[in-house]
């Protein structure tokens, strides 16, 4: 009887231990992110989830998710997490493929709308598989424009630009990352199946995890719930981006908000096998078919994730020796890292809503890591990171842009006619209605939800533009006998129609 209490008491001690453990690790990541954020100010907000032992340990959000009306970051606000959308998706197709609505090795051309094409040469080796995994031989000319960014499209429009203007990529089929494989995915979900690929997120995938905000419909949100995207690379200058989501612009490879909570449980549903609380909810099978290794491929896009291959909708690499599965996500104002070690059980989710977010996010998920895997030795080393890495990196961003704003300021304008006859709507066929208005002095152009001021550059009749913020793009408008009847932009030319 003794020795049953002795081991009873001697149980009990451990668990107190470990639960001191895992307390004591969570205080030391949540005071390193909340001196990042006091170190860097000009970082609005950041969301964290760490899954220890298949585990939720943390699930918290740091600093603001709204600067201008006072909303502070909490563990349900939701983040724009971009391409990490993928893995959402993935799983999805393998789990309908498990129910028997097709198969991950079936052509495409047996679907709707790619069998009822006349030519059906660019799709017809091309499987389900390939699409999710990006080992496509084509590509689109301007349909990422349109799901991506502008929204301006009806659906109609763009089964006609897939049928029409697909082209083969040069180098043939091989593994080259796009999100073309999944717009084609969910468009053959609506054709064939007549569903939603976000419905069916939500009904197939959601729902059983426990995932209570995740949405892909932006609609769905309070607006002042939602994390802002910001830019700016000093507190001065923070200012929110104004290219926000829409329905419109949620596609199947980009189109989900995440909320740390939500994401802790994603990380434990995958950890823990697809059981949730005892219950099998996914499939194994399942989630081990997007965990498969189908390209390799070089990612070195993190410094300590070595990146060797994609497998559906996941990135498969290692971390030290270690076998790690992740995604990270990006877009104008956001950044989104999910990661697991699943041999360790351990899980890593961090939310920026920054334009800078891919060093923040990925330096917070370091730390995070060696602090649960109990390589204190190797903390000291992002705290002098964070001291002096992302200061340095931040002071050479400032400079590189203080010579880019340089540079734009001697720029004059060269156009031969004056500011107001460049004014006017334009239309491309296939694209669809661009304006370009003369306001207080300034030429600004805008298609669908994109805006930008123009401003000189050194060409005839040429001004620039960043419809998407921090990527310029030059308009060149086309004069005949002394009026503006088109303009050119990347590569894609415009007729004036009044």
């Amino acid at each position: 009887m003794k020795i049953k209490k002795i081991a009873i008491l001697m149980l009990f001690c451990i668990a107190t231990l470990n639960l001191f453990a895992q307390e004591d690790k969570a205080r030391k990541l949540k005071a390193f992110v909340k001196q990042l954020l006091e170190q860097y100010q000009q970082v609005p907000g950041i969301g964290v989830a760490v899954v220890n032992n298949g585990n939720i340990v943390l699930a918290e959000g740091f600093g603001m998710a709204d600067i201008e009306n006072g909303v502070k970051a909490s563990s349900t606000t939701p983040y724009y997490i971009a391409s990490s959308t993928k893995s959402f998706t993935a799983v999805l197709i393998s789990l309908l493929a498990e129910e028997g609505w097709f198969d991950l090795d079936d052509s495409i051309v047996e679907y709707s709308p790619f069998k009822n094409y006349k030519d059906k040469t660019l799709f017809s080796n091309h499987t389900i598989r390939d699409l999710l995994s990006h080992q496509i031989g084509i590509e689109h000319p301007f349909v990422s424009f349109l799901l991506a960014y502008s929204g301006d499209y009806t659906h109609e429009r763009i089964l006609k630009a897939i049928e029409e203007d697909m082209e083969a990529r040069e180098g043939g089929k091989s593994f080259e990352y796009t999100n073309l494989g999944y717009y084609l995915i969910s468009i053959m979900l609506k054709e064939e199946f007549g569903k939603d690929w976000r419905l069916l997120l939500q009904e197939k995938l959601m729902r059983p995890i426990g995932v209570q905000t995740a949405s892909a419909f932006i609609s769905s949100f309070d607006e002042k719930t939602l994390a802002k995207p910001y830019r700016g690379l000093i507190r001065e200058t923070l200012h929110e981006s104004y290219l926000m989501k829409t329905d419109k612009t949620m596609h199947a490879a980009g189109g989900l908000l995440l909320s740390p909570a939500d994401a802790a449980n994603w990380l434990a549903m995958n950890i823990n096998g697809g059981v949730i609380e005892d219950q099998q909810v996914i499939p194994l099978e399942v989630l081990s078919e997007t965990y498969k290794q189908e390209a390799q491929t070089e990612h070195a896009y993190s410094s300590f994730f070595d990146g060797t291959g994609y497998g559906l909708g996941w990135r498969l690499g290692k971390y030290d020796d270690r076998d790690v599965i992740y995604h990270f996500g990006g877009y104008t104002g956001y950044f989104s890292h999910i990661s697991f070690l699943p041999n360790e059980k351990i899980g890593v989710a961090v939310f920026v809503n920054y334009e800078l977010g891919s060093a923040v996010g990925n330096l917070i998920a370091n730390y995070a890591y060696d602090l649960y895997l109990d390589r204190t030795n190797n903390l000291s080393k992002h705290e002098k990171e964070l001291k002096d890495g992302l200061a340095s990196m931040i002071k050479k961003q400032l400079k590189q842009e203080e010579n880019h704003y340089k540079k734009l300021s001697k720029r004059e304008w060269q156009l031969s006619l004056d500011k107001k006859e460049y004014a006017g709507s334009y239309k491309n066929e296939k694209i669809g209605n661009a304006q370009v208005q003369f306001e207080d002095g300034e030429l600004i152009a805008s298609t669908g939800v994109l805006r930008a001021v123009g401003t000189p550059y050194p060409y005839d009749e040429a001004m620039r533009i960043e419809l998407i913020p921090g990527s310029g793009q030059v308009m060149v408008f086309k004069v005949d006998s002394g009026a503006v009847v088109g303009f050119r932009y990347d590569g894609v030319d415009f007729k004036k129609m009044k």
